[in-house]
């Protein structure tokens, strides 16, 4: 979330960023919210001193004038309760208000329009065009099909696949907490509030599944982030790096008839994702780190990828800054996205006050967050069996990649 004192100090600023990615939130409304709030607050404070000296003065009165300051410590309570109750749906107008902006970019954020007009920043490995895609070598499989018990978007996997989804999603595990990360396991149904404070809602309400008082997961950016909610790190104690592996679900609302086949876009899959908390000073030098632990991992998998920086029009809510790592499919013929890295700054940690106190000056600032797939192991097993498929069929394909490449 954004600071209002900061939206009415920088009010160009804001609208350019806003103008920058194609979003209608205007300084001047938000700024009017805000003054209304404040306005009343000092109509309250106002009141309550004024009702303060009427108290202090009331014993001194005598008769008709007792009961003239007794009639106006009584309207005076009245004003005040009128009063805050208009404050509050002010200050409630503002909040939700400023819950819908989203975060405004780093200055190294290219301009555009789309994902047509993001840039690439370097690329690894060749783009080998072969035959088949992913659903085409799976299907006819015993070992894969379609999920009948849940309906689209679900699959079932078993045998050497399942065994080799299983063990490339702890292998990248290890990989995580090798470099430097934290292992936790973390509940999948969070509370609204969680939600809130990593920024998925209010605006990706729809495509959440909800369950009663709870919701489902969409990443495990989630619970990683509200990890840190209320809590004060020691500068000495940045960067906090943590890492899980979870299911994650998605109704996938905006995606009808895109990628119903195979394992690119399902309601449920499984994600290794690694969260950093640290300080406005290292924030860069972490992504970069963030985006060097994919690469790795893509490297040692064979598989050829191309980083990408990600423009104003296409760039996510929370992300000041956001680079994607895309992997080319050579049977699809096209590149994927597998990874996304965001640096979010104080946008998370602002939502659910999240905060270190500096070593030096001893003031309380909220930390950077930041988040990275590391990485979806669905649409990573997807690319790996499109590379590797003059291995054989589908559990052929399986066993050279645990033999050779995880040396499983």
């Amino acid at each position: 979330m954004l600071d209002i004192k900061w939206i009415k100090e920088n009010p160009k600023e804001f609208d350019r960023n806003m103008l920058l990615r194609r979003e209608s939130h205007k300084s001047s409304e938000l700024i009017s919210l805000y003054e209304k709030w404040k306005t009343e607050v000092s109509k309250i404070q106002s009141m309550r001193q004024n009702l303060k000296q009427e108290s202090a003065e009331f014993q001194g009165k005598v008769d008709l004038q007792k009961e003239q300051a007794k009639e106006n410590i009584k309207n005076i309570k009245l004003n005040i309760k009128e009063s805050e109750q208009i404050e509050k749906e002010f200050k409630k107008s503002l909040d939700e208000a400023l819950l819908t902006v989203p975060n405004v970019l780093d200055s190294e954020v290219p301009e555009g329009d789309s994902e047509s007009d993001n840039i690439t920043i370097r690329g690894f490995g060749d783009k080998i065009e072969l035959q088949k895609t992913h659903d085409e070598i799976l299907s006819g499989s015993l070992s894969w099909h379609e999920a009948n018990m849940s309906g689209s978007r679900f699959v079932v996997s078993s045998d050497k696949l399942a065994t080799l989804e299983r063990k490339l999603a702890n292998w990248m595990m290890d990989f995580n907490v090798k470099n430097g990360y934290k292992e936790f396991s973390l509940p999948y149904l969070v509370l609204e509030k969680a939600l809130f404070n990593s920024g998925q809602l209010p605006k990706f309400r729809d495509d959440l599944f909800r369950c009663d008082d709870k919701f489902l997961i969409p990443t495990g950016e989630v619970p990683l982030v509200n990890l840190g909610e209320g809590k004060f790190f020691l500068e000495n104690e940045l960067p906090y790096k943590v890492t899980s592996l979870t299911p994650c679900f998605r109704k996938e609302a905006g995606s009808a008839g895109k990628d119903t086949k195979g394992m690119i876009r399902l309601h449920q899959f499984h994600k290794a994702e690694i969260v950093a908390f640290c300080t406005e000073k290292n924030s860069d030098q972490i992504q970069n780190e963030m985006i060097a632990n994919v690469e790795k991992i893509l490297q040692k998998l064979g598989l050829s990828y191309r980083l990408v920086a990600i423009c104003a029009g296409d760039i996510g809510f929370t992300a000041s800054k956001q680079y994607d790592i895309e992997v080319w499919f050579a049977g699809a013929k096209k590149y994927r996205e597998v990874s996304s890295c965001s640096n979010c700054k104080t946008f998370q940690s602002m939502r659910m006050k999240c905060k270190y106190i500096d070593k030096e000056t001893k003031d309380k600032k909220f930390v950077h967050t930041l988040n990275c797939s590391s990485i979806a192991v669905g649409r990573i097993l997807a690319a790996l069996l499109e590379q590797y498929q003059e291995k054989g069929n589908a559990i052929e394909i399986s066993n050279y990649i645990l033999d050779k490449l995880l040396h499983i």
